[in-house]
């Protein structure tokens, strides 16, 4: 819901800037467009009052007014500000703000993610009046005909009968089992009408044969379709034949008619299919600019729309293609709700381009999302708003974790062992890490993600009642609920250091070295020629302050985050790299080339130097001596770091120590004494070591964690009564097509697996709509369209996820008022585990080395639900009845 708190607040409209992407500045001290989020909306309240002052004195509060570019009207908790980078890092230390980030839509360029990088490509009424092919393992048997007859009308992949019954249709104990061709007329209690269905993923071909109603073929039996955008919906409205909607450029017509039928000349066009929709730029505006739009929806917040978010871009039609060009998102609406792949085929049918070339941005498509749920139509049919759940193919993740570093398996976050990790190399990982995403996901995994803009957008959009499905990934990766041993497993390329420390090029850890330990007293030669080097262990000897001069301030930045520039009088050389000239970093780096004040994300590739890297952290540095000592050309030139393993110490009370030795007659030899060092030693025993250690996935910040929820899996978090995790997204594994070699069902190798799983879907070699050209037409065509369409095989948790959601549309049909948790219960308890005779389930591994991570296949102490058309309880009942005078009516369904 809109926040009553932020009504009062009148601002410039600035969607021109928010989430259409702007240049990003560089230059030092520029200001930059920062998300800002607070715990509450009386935190932010009092946030953006005190940022509106002029010579406020609070702590951490910049002492000047701050512009506020997105009040975010629909948002009770964040807004978007005009910061420069020192604002921005104080602002973060107030205990009332939760993240200050740069705004994530506003720079593209540096956050959006790859397209292709985001995918995770895997009723009883009769559907049909005559039995239908039902396609399961087609494609390793060759059984799809490339030019198909009238006997492959209404054929679909196995997503369709394997979720019939509890039962797999296709077992007979023997692998062969799934390459059987089934006949069936599909039987099935609710299709999906009157609830919304949205698929979120990139571009869809929504001039598919599978998504019109005036198809060769016709579809099922009671199939209806057409759109919510027909005759009688509004006095211009007319009906099309072509089934699906789009969020961006139809939405708006559907929340807010009066708009387009003040001046429907002006603001209306007619699709190619018959249907009256809004033009497109009159579809953004209203999106983007609360003038735009009916007075009863001025205040309800605007989301800005890229230009380029287009019908020739992110929908084609019946002459064209969409040009931003792939299959997955037309692959997920078939598999969703198409008229002969789909479950829910009589939903109403929408999509959104939301992480494509061209689309709205994941943010954007939460906000959207968000909004069309709040402020949709009632149905007059039942006098309340119409569900709305949705599908969601994609999601974030990372090889960060495939380097030399540290694993923390079952040490737990309370144990005094916490930060003691074991060590491992890319040659070498342990089973619990080694096994993730070498099947389908190319060694990727995900972690969770801090709090931030688009966390709490997904959070927003959940509480006000959307059901979110999510594809669970590709990665082989065990996702646990916090109760079980494994929810605190992570990695770190720090071991039980809180700080990094290695030797690196600009572009990673240089070849022949590893990390090396900086604790208390120990000390360190460096050699390095050409681009290796070499670490080994010497004589703790330092040498005090002596006779070198002292600073206190650094030539850049401050003691937080700053550098010395030192001129040495002869020459070194580091790796390759010859210079006169070292960077002393207040953040226990010493760089070369120059110089940097980078403190958070710090990695061997960041900063981009060459650079030695000494318990590197967001430390702090209060005093710094340097200077030559020795005589030519037997010269050292010597630094000592005195700081802390904060961002703020005491002078003269250093908790981190390091002297640093440069040779003139060995210029290719450093050496490296450590004193003290409080950054490492607060990591041993401490709760924070987990949330300290992070990576980043395609520019935004996440927990090293191996077995948590990734994004957008972890939307909606929260605690418990029972003080337990709680999870509201509908979570979706992957079958697989084939069976084991005794004929038992199993999930697909690449699925992600574990307790956090709340089903399994028929995935991987699904039979879908194709948006781009293929092998296998379709039997099926419309008048007017002159694209062949295509169907093709389609997997992943990409494919279970649209399955999983098309056929949990259809028990919100008779369950309107279902939540989330509504969903989960049924899950567990009506559609139940599969038999296990019949299903292979694994043994769950316990050590991070266990053998049993061998077993792609395991559940991995998961269990074994397949969703299946459970009933709810809900659904219209069939009588039989016998009326005097001997008149049998029977299937009679009363409501």
């Amino acid at each position: 819901m809109e926040s009553e708190n932020k009504k009062q607040y009148d601002y410039s409209n600035h969607s021109d800037q928010i989430g259409l992407g702007i240049e990003y500045p560089t230059e030092p001290g520029a200001k930059k467009l920062y998300a800002v989020g607070c715990y509450s909306a009386e935190d932010w309240e009092y946030i953006h009052e005190i940022l509106m002052r002029d010579g406020t004195l609070e702590d951490n509060i910049p002492c000047h007014c701050i512009e506020c570019v997105d009040s975010k009207e629909h948002s009770p908790t964040r807004a978007v500000y005009l910061l420069d980078d020192e604002e921005a890092k104080e602002l973060r230390n107030h205990p009332r703000v939760q993240y200050v980030h740069e705004n994530f839509e506003s720079y593209p360029q540096k956050y959006k993610a790859p397209p292709e990088e985001l995918k995770f490509s895997a009723l009883r009424n009769y559907r049909y009046d005559t039995p239908t092919k039902q396609y399961r393992n087609w494609f390793d048997n060759n059984q799809l005909p490339e030019s198909p007859n009238s006997s492959d009308l209404n054929r679909s992949g196995y997503q369709l009968l394997r979720c019939v019954n509890k039962e797999n249709p296709w077992y007979t104990g023997l692998s062969t089992g799934s390459n059987q061709i089934l006949e069936d007329r599909i039987q099935y209690y609710g299709d999906g009408s009157d609830v919304d269905v949205i698929v979120g993923d990139e571009g869809f071909w929504i001039g598919h044969v599978e998504f019109q109603s005036n198809a060769t073929g016709k579809g099922p039996t009671n199939y209806i379709g057409g759109n919510v955008l027909k005759d009688g919906f509004s006095p211009s409205a007319t009906s099309g034949t072509c089934d699906l909607l789009d969020l961006v450029l139809d939405a708006p017509y559907y929340i807010d008619p009066e708009w387009f039928e003040s001046s429907p000349s002006t603001r209306l066009i007619t699709r190619w299919d018959g249907t009256k929709v809004p033009v497109e730029s009159v579809a953004r505006s209203w999106w983007g600019d609360s003038s735009q739009r009916s007075v009863g929806f001025s205040t309800i917040g605007v989301v800005g729309v890229t230009t380029n978010y287009t019908r020739v871009s992110c929908l084609g039609s019946n002459t064209a293609r969409p040009t931003n060009g792939t299959d997955h998102g037309t692959d997920c609406a078939a598999n969703t709700f198409g008229r002969t792949q789909g479950w829910a085929f009589n939903c109403n049918k929408w999509v959104i381009n939301a992480y494509g070339n061209n689309g709205s941005d994941i943010e954007q498509y939460f906000n959207i999302m968000k909004l069309f749920h709040l402020y949709k139509p009632i149905n007059p049919k039942y006098g309340t708003k119409d569900p709305t759940i949705s599908s969601n193919s994609w999601g974030y993740r990372s090889t960060s974790h495939r380097t030399n570093g540290f694993y923390f398996h079952r040490v737990g976050l309370n144990t005094e062992n916490i930060g003691i990790g074991t060590s491992y190399t890319t040659s070498a990982l342990p089973g619990f890490l080694n096994f993730v995403g070498i099947y389908g996901d190319g060694n990727r995994m995900k972690g969770e993600h801090l709090p931030n803009s688009y966390v709490s957008a997904g959070e927003e959009l959940i509480n006000a009642g959307v059901i979110f499905v999510a594809a669970a990934g590709n990665s082989n990766q065990k996702q646990v609920d916090s109760s079980h041993p494994d929810y605190n497993n992570f990695w770190s390329i720090v071991g039980g250091d809180l700080g990094l420390s290695s030797l690196a090029l600009p572009n990673g850890q240089i070849s022949g070295t590893t990390n090396f330990s900086s604790q208390d007293n120990t000390s360190k030669r460096i050699t390095t020629s050409g681009s290796s080097g070499t670490v080994t262990s010497i004589t703790n000897s330092l040498l005090g302050a002596g006779s070198l001069t002292s600073s206190t301030v650094p030539t850049v930045g401050n003691n937080d985050d700053g550098y010395w520039t030192l001129n040495l009088p002869f020459s070194i050389q580091f790796v390759g790299l010859s210079t006169n000239v070292i960077y002393p970093g207040t953040n226990t780096y010493l760089t070369f080339g120059e110089g940097s004040t980078i403190y958070s994300g710090i990695s061997f590739s960041n900063p981009n130097l060459y650079k030695i890297l000494i318990s590197a952290a967001d430390n702090s540095c209060q005093r710094l001596y340097y200077g030559t000592e020795g005589v030519a050309p037997n010269r050292t030139y010597r630094i000592r770091y005195e700081g802390n393993g904060s961002i703020s110490g005491t002078l003269g009370s250093p908790g981190m120590v390091y002297e640093a030795v440069f040779y003139e007659n060995i210029p290719n030899q450093i050496d490296i004494h450590i004193g003290v060092n409080n950054r490492y030693t607060s990591g041993l025993g401490s709760e924070s070591s987990f949330y300290d250690s992070t990576h980043f996935e395609f520019g935004v910040e996440a927990y090293n964690s191996t077995n948590r929820r990734g994004f957008p899996q972890q939307l909606g978090k929260f605690i418990g009564t029972d003080g337990n995790v709680v999870y509201p997204v509908i979570n979706i594994g992957a079958l697989d097509d084939s069976f084991d070699p005794n004929g038992n069902e199993r999930k697909v190798n690449y699925s992600d697996m574990g307790n956090e799983i709340d089903c399994y879907a028929p995935a991987d070699g699904t039979l879908t709509a194709q948006a781009t050209s293929g092998t296998y037409t379709r039997a099926d065509l419309y008048p007017g369209l002159t694209v062949t369409p295509y169907d093709g095989k389609f997997g992943g948790t990409s494919s279970a996820c649209p399955v999983a959601c098309g056929l949990i549309a259809t028990k919100l049909q008779y369950n309107r008022d279902w939540t989330w948790e509504d969903v989960r219960n049924w899950l567990k308890t009506e559609v139940n585990d599969a038999n296990t005779d019949e299903f292979y389930v694994g043994t769950e591994s316990i050590t991070a080395t266990d053998s049993n991570w061998v077993d792609v296949n395991s559940l991995e102490g998961g269990r074994p639900i397949v969703i299946w058309d459970a009933l709810t309880g809900n659904e219209p009942r069939a009588y039989s009845l016998t009326i005097s005078g001997g008149l049998r009516l029977s299937g009679v369904r009363l409501q």
